[in-house]
């Protein structure tokens, strides 16, 4: 072979080496971007990824500033008052926001600690969920105060005794002391419309007496105490990419697990029993507390379908109702929230693990022989009753999911923790008004006052 042609071979086998390194390290650095961009999109399966709810916090806190505190340090400053009475009253307000935002500091941390964590800390869980309460409850009174305020300086009179009472309140904040809910404010969110009133709580009281089994009463409901509506809330389905619903494809036989926000309380339980009639359900079993039902300050609990968290052997109890009728189909219906929201609060809550570790335990015993489902609903109760009825009651009902069959993973099941969330970023959909505190009025033949803004702007504040 020729020097031309030996160097010819030279350079070529160079060439060849040359191209493998570089190929080499193209793959090396096609490797290191995968793994670092599955590194940021895929997120560790046990570390929780959950940003949305306390984002929803903030700007549940950011509207009260602006579309209450705001509104009402305006009519402060505008009003006909003694100079030490309106110093009196921007101290007041000052000072209430100043405790609430940092109870809102202490819930965010406490949130974080119970849910956003590999090992969740039960002592967390429960102070997340107290904080809430005083939250909710405190945000509710201050701005009735904040209203009485308004409508004495409308009417010349003296504003003194909502004030002392919005100073009382940020003294209980202040001493961490749990918030009393007066009687008043229950009833009017319990019950929003006068009409019917007394005939129907005489009447609830009447099936507490004679102990009558609660899904029975929730049969029962009247529509008038809380609505002008006389019609069945519609149900609208939402299916993915607006495939075929497979609801109407469930077996006979099925176990349905139902999850809806608690908006309105007892008007809840009149539409999740809609729900279960329209499932073609031989019957729904309820996950209740004692403290929802007046009978149980008399009477034991001895309805077959209905099941208190407080009960200790609940769950062996469902169980055995379940095996007992094999063959029908059975819907369970709870509302994770356990908290019912407030008219003029209408705080994002947040949603329990109970009823859906019950569903994956339920699942893992049927193992197959019969299939358990889990439904998602979304009801805008709470939007139609501070409408004063002008958005018509609905609910929206998600695909039903199949419940995995492996076993609970206790705290740290990945199934249960996803399904939480989910219904927590969910439940607040139609939410997110303050009372209107430019003209405080009450909705005709109501208890409840008229809330801010047009009828869905909660979806612009926290969505």
């Amino acid at each position: 072979m020729s020097g031309v042609a030996k160097n010819k071979v030279g350079l070529f086998l160079l060439h060849c080496l040359f191209l493998r390194q570089i190929q080499a390290l193209l793959v090396a650095v096609f490797l290191v971007a995968l793994v670092a961009f599955t590194a940021q999109t895929q997120p560790d399966a046990t570390t929780p990824q959950e940003p949305g709810y306390l984002s929803t916090i903030d700007r549940y806190q950011r509207h009260f500033r602006t579309d209450v505190l705001e509104i009402f340090r305006d009519k402060i400053n505008s009003a006909n008052l003694a100079p030490s009475e309106q110093s009196r009253l921007v101290s007041t307000v000052d000072s209430f926001e100043r405790t609430l935002t940092a109870i809102f500091s202490d819930f965010r941390s406490a949130y974080q600690k119970a849910f956003l964590t590999q090992n969740p800390d039960s002592a967390a869980v429960k102070e997340a969920r107290l904080l809430q309460e005083n939250l909710k409850l405190s945000i509710e009174l201050a701005q009735l105060e904040m209203i009485a305020v308004i409508k004495n300086i409308e009417q010349n009179r003296n504003v003194n005794k909502p004030v002392t009472k919005l100073e009382d309140l940020t003294r209980a904040l202040e001493e961490n002391r749990t918030i009393r809910r007066p009687l008043g404010n229950y009833i009017a969110n319990f019950f929003p419309r006068r009409e019917k009133f007394l005939t129907t709580v005489l009447r609830f009281l009447h099936h507490a007496m004679i102990n009558t089994p609660i899904t029975t009463i929730m049969k029962l409901i009247p529509l008038e105490p809380f609505t002008t509506q006389r019609t069945p809330p519609l149900l609208s389905v939402l299916s993915a990419n607006g495939e075929r619903s497979r609801l109407s494809e469930l077996p006979a036989n099925a176990v349905i697990i139902l999850a809806m926000n608690h908006d309105v309380g007892t008007l809840d339980g009149y539409g999740i029993q809609k729900i279960s009639e329209a499932l073609g359900a031989n019957r729904n079993m309820v996950l209740t507390t004692k403290g929802a039902w007046p009978q149980f300050l008399f009477h034991k609990n001895t309805d077959p379908d209905a099941f208190l968290i407080e009960e200790k052997t609940f769950s062996r109890r469902l169980f055995a109702r379940v095996n007992a009728l094999p063959t029908e189909r059975i819907t369970f219906s709870a509302f994770p929230e356990g908290a019912v929201a407030m008219a003029g609060a209408q705080f994002p809550q947040i949603a329990n693990a109970g009823i859906f570790k019950i569903a994956r335990d339920m699942a893992a015993r049927l193992q197959g022989t019969r299939p358990v489902y889990y439904i998602r609903l979304t009801s805008n109760f709470l939007e139609h009753v501070t409408s004063g009825g002008e958005v018509p009651m609905h609910i929206e009902i998600r695909e039903p999911e199949l419940v995995p069959t492996s076993p609970l993973e206790g705290r740290s099941d990945v199934w249960v923790r996803e399904k939480r969330h989910e219904f927590e970023n969910s439940s607040h959909k139609y939410r997110g008004r303050f009372y209107d505190l430019r003209e405080p009025m009450l909705l005709e033949g109501s208890r409840l006052f008229r809330v801010g803004g047009r009828a869905n702007d909660c979806r612009r504040i926290l969505q």
